[in-house]
């Protein structure tokens, strides 16, 4: 039986880049009916392409079996190329690789200067990608890009520049695939086609690389073409599951992965099995339940194997062997990153080649190994000549030690590579700060908290000195004159030297001794924060944003309900006052009055928004709330009684005027303004 035809609003996807189907979309689209037996072919073939993006793939399977039967009875060659190409794609995303490419060459029997050939080839490629026949994937690629440029099929040229970036990905060339992916979204974006490729790309990279702040961004991007069920949702689910462990947030990981594993398994893709077993094993191993580990690890491997998926082998197998490690089986652990390190080796994955090789020379050093110097120096030279040192800040529980033990080395080549990589790592943006200074202080990496223990209180107040100054830098002078202005310099610098040291050791507790350290900046005159990307300060963000929504805030009518929602959000940024242990600093004091005073000009352009916008209840709250921390501003009291007034509570509104009257003379001996004894004269009169 015959599947219903889907419901239009899905198929424009299924048309966008294709010259050679405009014309059919556009009468599709205005409701007519009247087509040719090939045309209905075609939209049959974009329903399928539609199914298939949904994850609907039994769906779209039947629907391209149905175009490849009707087009060899009518000897459609188009028709029968591209329901071969779809049915060749489908078994490619279901991991039969050979199927994939033998319905491929088909197709490509069928078509040849045809959109749907440009199709068959990058199944092709796609195929030999996943069996490691890279050579083959990259000239099919360029064949198809070529193709796709000389019929003007800019989505097959996209989409080619895309395959060509997961190419690079596969080497660990990860400038060169931000880059062709990149080229990829410019291409698409040009004829008004947002194609799922390039965030995946692009996520996948930033994660690897610990470009955290862009892999959010990507992984924003990839959330508003994440279909429910489909592939993309549940690479979406297990990229921000990744996200999060690498955030230390175990909880949303786990969510993540408990919303995808379902549709993976009904789906059956590989790529998609293999994100979220590997993601579950890593989270496994973190919440220390390595056994599950093992499990989830073994699994994924076993799959791959399977399905004959070698350039993701490598990456199961060194998961795999950080399972085994996790359970003290040192012997296995060693021979998979070793069976991890030849592989990737013989695939010309440089990046997994370089990881493994580093695991084994930290495994080889934790275990005393004679050969753990070779498996050192070797890491290291693959470390330098790739670029990778951002791998000693994912692995820096283990980096950290081994870095220090080399730099003692018994051997100028081990002393001499860790030197080196010593400078590389601090050129690898550490974890992003989130500080909160109002109303309280807490200092965040990523997603965890450090303790107030850890803030001994000559480093927390270095730290907050140092915010406080124009860049985050201070010279040496100021900062003594600042902090220990009534010590002899001999003792202030004492001060300094363990303030320095404290706060080192409460950002990077596991840096050794002699490293530099990548959040302070110490030289013989000047110290400066250096704040990694991502990183937020929340007062500097209250500052920056509330004077703009307090001007916007000016407007009326409708404009002034959106502004006022704006203002109230960043309001609440204001937590109390700035940094509450440094109360009765003289360094905060300027910096503390000018945000508090902010913060009330903010309250008071509020309640004006919200009366102007019809709501003079709450308006008259944020007034009262304004009057409580500083009675004598008469702005606030005038604003209060025309609140009052729009209630028709008169008696209310003379009440504020009396107050605001007795705060003036009593404090300041002053009486109120004109306009506010006109307004409450006028409301004794019944006006």
């Amino acid at each position: 039986m015959p599947l219903p035809p889907i419901a239009l609003d899905e198929l424009p996807r299924s048309f966008v880049g294709r010259p050679d189907l405009e014309g059919l979309w556009q009468r599709l689209s205005a409701g007519q009916t009247d087509f040719t037996a090939a045309e209905r072919l075609q939209i049959t073939l974009a329903e399928a392409r539609a199914d298939e993006r949904a994850g609907r793939i039994a769906d779209s399977t039947e629907r391209a079996r149905h175009v490849l039967e009707a087009a060899r009875q009518s000897g459609d060659a188009a028709g029968m190329g591209g329901a071969l190409a779809q049915l060749g794609y489908l078994q490619f995303r279901l991991g039969h690789y050979a199927e994939a490419a033998a319905l491929a060459v088909e197709a490509l029997a069928r078509v040849r200067h045809h959109p749907e050939a440009v199709t068959a080839l990058h199944v092709q490629g796609l195929s030999a990608l996943a069996t490691h026949d890279w050579t083959r994937a990259e000239e099919r690629f360029r064949r198809a890009a070529d193709l796709s440029r000389q019929i003007g099929y800019p989505l097959g040229l996209s989409l080619a520049l895309h395959n060509l970036a997961l190419i690079h990905e596969y080497r660990g060339q990860f400038d060169l695939a931000l880059a062709a992916a990149a080229e990829s979204l410019r291409l698409s974006e040009s004829f008004g086609h947002r194609h799922w490729a390039y965030p995946v790309v692009r996520t996948s990279v930033c994660q690897t690389t610990g470009r955290r702040a862009e892999a959010r961004q990507a992984l924003s991007d990839l959330a508003e073409l994440a279909v429910p069920g489909s592939l993309v949702a549940c690479l979406y689910h297990g990229f921000s599951a990744q996200l999060a462990l690498d955030e230390d947030d175990l909880e949303r990981a786990e969510a993540e992965l408990d919303v995808a594993r379902p549709d993976a398994v009904r789906l059956g893709d590989p790529v998609a099995h293999y994100l979220l077993w590997l993601v579950t094993s890593r989270l496994r191993r973190l919440q220390g339940d390595a056994p599950a580990a093992l499990q989830w690890a073994s699994e994924n491997l076993a799959e791959l194997r399977r399905v004959g998926h070698r350039g993701f082998e490598c990456h199961a197998l060194v998961e795999l062997a950080r399972a085994e490690w996790a359970l003290g089986h040192h012997p296995a652990a060693e021979a998979g990153l070793q069976a991890a390190l030849e592989l990737a080796s013989a695939l010309g994955s440089a990046y997994v080649a370089a990881q493994a090789t580093f695991l084994l020379a930290a495994l080889r050093h934790a275990l005393g190994q004679p050969a753990a110097e070779a498996a050192w120096l070797d890491a290291a030279q693959r470390i330098q000549s790739g670029g990778y040192g951002f791998i000693l800040e994912r692995e820096r529980a283990l980096a950290f030690p081994l870095l220090a033990a080399q730099a003692r080395g018994a051997t100028p080549a081990a002393r001499a590579a860790a030197e080196t990589l010593i400078a590389q790592l601090a050129r690898v943006a550490p974890l992003p700060l989130r500080i909160v200074g109002l109303g309280r202080f807490e200092v965040w990496q990523a997603r965890r908290r450090i303790a107030d223990r850890e803030w001994k209180r000559r480093a927390g107040e270095l730290l907050r000195f140092l915010l406080l100054q124009s860049g985050w830098a201070a010279e040496r002078e100021a900062v003594l004159d600042g902090l220990w202005p009534d010590q002899p310099r001999e003792a202030a610098l004492a001060q300094l030297h363990q303030a320095s040291s404290a706060l080192r050791r409460s950002l990077e507790p596991d840096l050794p001794g002699k490293f530099p350290s990548r959040y302070l900046w110490v030289e013989a005159d000047r110290l400066a924060l250096r704040l990694p990307p991502g990183s937020a300060v929340d007062f500097e963000r209250f500052e920056q944003e509330a004077a703009a929504c307090i001007a916007q805030a000016e407007a009326t009518g409708e404009a002034a309900s959106e502004a006022a929602a704006r203002l109230a959000e960043v309001l609440n940024l204001y937590q109390g006052e700035l940094f509450p242990p440094d109360r009765f600093a003289d360094w905060a004091q300027a910096r503390r009055e000018r945000l508090a005073e902010l913060h009330l000009e903010g309250r008071l352009a509020l309640a004006r928004a919200q009366l102007a916008a019809g709501a003079p209840r709450v308006a008259l709250e944020n007034c009262r709330r304004l009057l409580a921390a500083d009675p004598w501003r008469e702005d606030a009291a005038l604003t209060a009684m025309r609140a009052c007034q729009a209630l028709g509570d008169r008696p209310g509104a003379l009440r504020v005027f009396q107050e605001l009257e007795r705060a003036l003379r009593h404090d300041l001996k002053l009486a109120p303004r004109a306009d506010l004894r006109a307004l409450a004269k006028a409301m004794r009169l019944g006006g």
